[in-house]
């Protein structure tokens, strides 16, 4: 299949509803690694910050 090189990477099935929900999977854990690192870097600043 044709490889997308769009910001979110999935394979194009040519099934569209799998498509989407591939689509909507790999950008809600892409806005979850995101959360989770600014989490991770906003603690370390504030236990380094109080030191």
């Amino acid at each position: 299949m044709e490889e997308n090189t769009s910001l979110v990477q999935y394979t194009k099935t040519g099934n569209i509803l799998q498509d989407m929900r591939e689509i909507i999977d790999v950008s809600r854990d892409s806005a979850y690694q995101a959360v989770n690192i600014a989490l991770v870097r906003r603690n370390l600043f504030r236990r380094f910050s109080t030191r």
